[in-house]
């Protein structure tokens, strides 16, 4: 089951974890309507009501204000997952806070980015990958591959993300996917050929054709993995 881009990445915001957190608890003890109230957001336009100086000063940067703590990362948070089927929600505070009431839709989606939440320490990123080290779940931004842990593709792509410099020359590359201190003479005769169908198989992976736009080569040596061609 995969978990959004937008989703992987509005939960390692702090605020929008708490309340995920409030969520997640509220699912758990079997309710499915409920209300969430999210505590930064309120907290944020509260003091922007209270600012009556502002007000009499300038209305409309008054209502800027107050306008852009509606668009919180909780709020963001509350929309994906309303995007992603996982949830419906409704502002009921009608006098310019945030009380939201939810309706469960999919708790299997729930329970899936809680799980991957409670595993952001076992997550390596570099760019626009992130690969879950203990489960081998593996994203180019909402690309998605499940690697098996501890296989020797899994090792390779892990090492891209987390080698200082995320180069590996031909040699590096082989002895990695096959977990070998040492290559035969036949294989160090063939080290680009052998590399690049490593290469190849990442790239299958993920089905996506521009991964080529990430995975370098590189002087004939070995492969880059490049960070942002998404930006």
């Amino acid at each position: 089951m995969k978990i959004p881009q937008t989703l992987r990445t509005l939960v390692k915001d702090n605020s929008a974890k708490s309340m995920f957190e409030d969520i997640v608890l509220q699912v758990r003890s079997g309710k499915t309507d409920f209300h969430i109230y999210p505590k930064e957001t309120n907290a944020n336009l509260n003091s922007a009501f209270a600012d009556k100086g502002l007000w009499d000063e300038n209305r409309s940067v008054y209502m800027d204000r107050i306008n852009r703590f509606h668009e919180s990362r909780e709020i963001e948070f509350l929309d994906a997952l309303q995007e992603d089927g996982s949830i419906e929600w409704t502002n009921m505070d009608y006098e310019g806070g945030v009380d939201a009431k939810i309706l469960t839709k999919n708790t299997r989606l729930l329970f899936k980015l809680e799980e991957w939440t409670i595993q952001l320490d076992r997550v390596h990123e570099f760019g626009d990958f992130c690969l879950n080290s203990l489960t081998g779940e593996a994203y180019c931004l909402d690309g998605f591959y499940q690697f098996v842990p501890g296989s020797g593709l899994f090792k390779l792509f892990d090492a891209f993300i987390t080698r200082e410099g995320h180069f590996l020359t031909h040699e590096e590359i082989l002895k990695i996917q096959q977990n070998r201190e040492e290559l035969t003479l036949v294989e160090k005769n063939s080290l680009h050929d052998r590399s690049r169908e490593r290469i190849n198989e990442i790239k299958k992976a993920f089905s996506m054709p521009r991964l080529g736009k990430y995975l370098k080569s590189v002087g004939g040596v070995g492969y880059l993995l490049s960070p942002h061609k998404s930006v």
